[in-house]
């Protein structure tokens, strides 16, 4: 058991330090918050910069996230140590005490906190004030560190204590479960159901595995892998997870037969022309008779995916696929090695979600060229370029957040609505126009905005607004006739050079902007008004 736990304690400290250098960050603990806010939340970068919270008078309050609906608070406190002999320690006696503390004044509004407390913390605690007034969200306290959890009666003193707050659960994340997350990427179990037709079925079992095949109506089996079974709402790529190959588009040559197929007058001779569909699940039920209904859970499409995803592009031209149906095959273990030969032997897949599925195109691949003229790894595909030096990676997400912000004029779309950028706003972002110059201007402008945060900490309303901030140095650059469309590396280097003037003219703006909305509003919050699209008519009217 000591060898495992070394190796578990080596591998996250390894990340750890990766992580402190990567982000250039001043304490271990930030970095394992990073680390644990990025595989338990699956936030960004931007993202997790806005809930960290750790500093000093931050009452072991080390981030706190809200989601963008306000249904969900997570609170987070973290303990690092760097020394295997100090993480067979428990967690501190004397942590549990300032954690009950604190949520015990979050809960009572104490007034007080906005003295004791850091300004950025404090902004966090009003923004939770004010979701109390409107709703009752569900809270989750983490407790969260390589040492061992607290010992029993700790944390029964700390359960006991908090147990009056009615829906706040408390989560111990130890050693063991961070680096699992970490290595296996948990994914949320799925469970589905697909009528399939007549009583063209055929079952067998042997040992433990189970097989079904069958047919089913391509437009049922679109509705299993949609999003809430909602065909309007798209495809739900968590489908996909076990896929080894992401979906290559329309003009891919065979994709681009099966839509043509699916949208033809003989589109029933779909089911002789395509090879199907191949589902693994945990379990599946129905009951024998003509049109079973079959319930599966935890089910995965391990092959088909590009089947699937060009029948859903042939579905969203013409509606109307009725005739068009589909060969399954269902099977059902629990012996993960069976589904991974399963996987294995019908050419599985990895994860499709909608930034992979552009992944391989044209432009993506012109992009990732261009950069890498310039020593830069563009990361059309996620992580592809993990084992680069981190300052020179660029991922392609960030491109787009900041090419809305910028060139679009979208700054709280950018931040809040993230899908848009390959999804609505792709062709708007990416097309013939896009060069290597257009994207690295407001990406270099971003980096400066972030080192300037750092260095004023102290300022709240900076933690919410770098991609305003980005916005609105681009209307001020405008106003001064500054070339904003460069096509050389020189021409971005001039704008650089003036970054300092315009950034302190834009900060000063948003700052007055700022002062003149938290007066009008007794509940203003940073948080909401960098949510709201009217802050970027309001700066635009200031300029």
């Amino acid at each position: 058991m000591e060898g495992k736990n070394f190796v578990d304690f080596t591998t996250l400290n390894l990340k750890v330090n990766k992580y402190k250098k990567d982000y250039n960050l001043d304490t271990h603990s930030k970095a394992l918050a990073y680390i644990v806010l990025e595989n338990f939340l699956s936030l960004s970068p931007l993202e997790i910069e806005e809930c960290i919270t750790d500093a000093p008078n931050d009452r072991s309050i080390d981030a706190v996230f809200i989601d963008k609906e306000e249904e969900h608070i997570s609170i987070f406190n973290f303990e690092y140590t760097e020394t295997f002999d100090n993480s067979k320690k428990n967690f501190p006696g004397s942590e549990i005490d300032k954690i009950i503390n604190i949520v015990n004044d979050i809960f009572f509004k104490k007034e007080d906190l906005v003295r004791e407390v850091h300004p950025i913390l404090y902004d966090k605690i009003k923004s939770i004030w004010e979701i109390l007034i409107r709703k009752i969200p569900s809270f989750k306290l983490y407790i969260c560190s390589n040492k061992e959890p607290p010992i029993p009666t700790e944390k029964d003193r700390l359960e006991n204590a908090l147990t009056k707050y009615h829906g706040l659960e408390i989560h111990y994340l130890t050693l063991e479960q961070i680096v699992k997350q970490i290595i296996e990427k948990k994914r949320e179990k799925i469970y589905g159901e697909i009528k399939l037709i007549d009583i063209q079925y055929f079952e067998r079992t042997d040992g433990d595995i189970r097989g079904l095949i069958g047919t089913a109506e391509a437009k049922e089996f679109l509705k299993l892998v949609a999003l809430d079974g909602d065909l309007n709402l798209g495809l739900n790529e968590d489908i996909f997870d076990d896929n080894v190959r992401v979906y290559l588009g329309s003009k891919n040559k065979i994709n681009k037969k099966i839509i043509e197929s699916a949208l033809s007058d003989k589109d029933y001779l779909f089911w002789y022309l395509n090879n199907g569909i191949t589902l693994t699940c945990e379990k599946f039920q129905y009951i024998k008779q003509r049109m079973p209904l079959i319930k599966m859970h935890n089910v995965q499409v391990v092959n088909g995916g590009q089947t699937t995803h060009a029948l859903y592009e042939a579905y969203r031209q013409k509606p109307e696929i009725d005739n068009i149906l589909l060969l399954i095959r269902l099977y059902e273990t629990e012996d993960t090695e069976i589904t991974y030969k399963i996987t294995e032997s019908t050419n599985s897949q990895t994860l499709v979600n909608s930034r992979d599925l552009r992944a391989n195109d044209d432009i993506q691949k012109r992009i990732e060229e261009q950069f890498s003229q310039f020593g830069y790894f563009y990361e059309r595909k996620r992580n592809i370029y993990q084992n680069e030096e981190y300052s020179k990676r660029i991922n392609n997400e960030l491109i787009g957040q900041v090419y809305m912000s910028f060139y679009l004029e979208m700054p709280a779309e950018a931040k809040a609505q993230k899908t848009l950028i390959f999804g609505d706003k792709y062709d708007n972002i990416f097309n013939e126009e896009t060069t290597v110059f257009k994207l690295l201007l407001p990406y270099e402008l971003l980096n400066l905005i972030s080192d300037e945060r750092k260095k004023r900490a102290e300022v709240p309303f900076l933690l919410h607004s770098s991609l305003h901030i980005l916005y609105t140095l681009k209307l001020l650059l405008e106003k001064d006739h500054v070339n904003i469309n460069p096509s050389k590396k020189e021409e971005i280097q001039d704008v650089i050079k003036s970054f300092d003037d315009y950034y302190s003219k834009a900060t000063k703006l948003i700052q007055d902007i700022v002062n003149i909305e938290s007066s009008k509003d007794p509940n203003y919050s940073h948080s909401n008004f960098f949510k709201s699209k009217k802050t970027a008519k309001i700066i635009k009217e200031k300029i």
